[in-house]
């Protein structure tokens, strides 16, 4: 049954990447309110070669500056969660063994939107609550996913207009294979309404 619970999540999880989602309708992803996946997505994994650099542009629509209440109509502490705009898994069966992913949340004080690098390395989560960077909504970024097979070592580099942020771990092996991670909203809650990204892959 553990095994079965793991292979749906993972199919779920992650992203079918075809030669049409380069066209723009493809590179808009939507979150219904309720909902943690984002749309379009597909129930096949999509298992791709590790290359040494991943790269995305990427930028958020207005409608992802969100507010989470909880049922006193004050805000909820999982307002400050993550959520998770792209990356990768190193374990197709378990996203949530060894993956190195980009997080993002808004912040109803500045109207911002703030992203970080975001590690589950050997099913331990690893992110630094005081160090990230704001976008705007509409403001282009770039993320990017570099890795060293030779080292074990993965780098997520996020650059913005003003700056950029590295973050660095070490996995215990890194296959020759990896699983692109569809973004998703959580953290905790869903979705507390209808939202949208843009989100290509550029190599």
């Amino acid at each position: 049954m553990k095994f079965f619970f793991l292979t749906v999540f993972s199919l779920v999880f992650s992203i079918k990447i075809t030669a049409s989602d380069t066209t723009k309708l493809k590179n808009i992803y939507r979150f219904n309110k309720n909902a943690h996946f984002s749309k379009p997505r597909n129930l096949l994994s999509r298992t791709i070669e590790v290359l040494d650099t991943l790269r995305w542009e990427a930028r958020f629509h207005k409608s992802c500056c969100y507010i989470i209440n909880d049922k006193n109509g004050k805000m909820d502490v999982d307002q400050w969660d993550y959520n998770k705009l792209t990356g990768i898994t190193f374990n197709s069966l378990n996203p949530m063994a060894n993956t190195a992913m980009i997080g993002w949340r808004h912040n109803p004080h500045t109207h911002l939107i703030e992203l970080t690098p975001y590690w589950h390395v050997q099913k331990k989560r690893f992110f630094n609550e005081k160090s990230f960077l704001t976008v705007a909504p509409d403001e282009h970024f770039i993320v990017e996913i570099i890795t060293n097979r030779k080292k074990n070592e993965v780098e997520i580099r996020i650059k913005t207009k003003h700056n950029t942020l590295k973050d660095t771990k070490i996995f215990k092996n890194i296959p020759t294979n990896a699983t692109l991670i569809h973004p998703y909203f959580g953290g905790t809650s869903r979705a507390p309404c209808d939202m949208s990204l843009f989100l290509k892959k550029v190599n």
